[in-house]
């Protein structure tokens, strides 16, 4: 999480609104809800828009193919690539 940025939960708020600006309007954002067995892998876009949802039954070690999967999602609509180099 980014120092001073709020909760994903508080999404609407000015604060997080404030922070959207680490993320170039070019790239997508690709977030991972790990669990123990199931793992969900979400896309969005700078305006936190869901570009592409999946849940994946798998160990989060074993997030290899969910991560190629979310990383090809936001080419369709435009973004040029998921942050952090996927």
């Amino acid at each position: 999480m980014l120092t001073g940025c709020p909760e994903a939960t508080d999404v609407a708020t000015p604060a997080w609104s404030a922070c959207a600006g680490v993320v170039s309007h070019d790239r997508a954002v690709l977030a991972v809800d790990l669990a123990d067995d199931t793992q969900v892998v979400v896309v969005c876009d700078n305006d936190s828009r869901v570009l592409a949802r999946r849940t994946w039954r798998c160990r989060p070690w074993q997030l290899d193919r969910a991560l190629g999967w979310g990383a090809g999602r936001g080419v369709p609509a435009g973004l040029r690539r998921c942050g952090g180099g996927l």
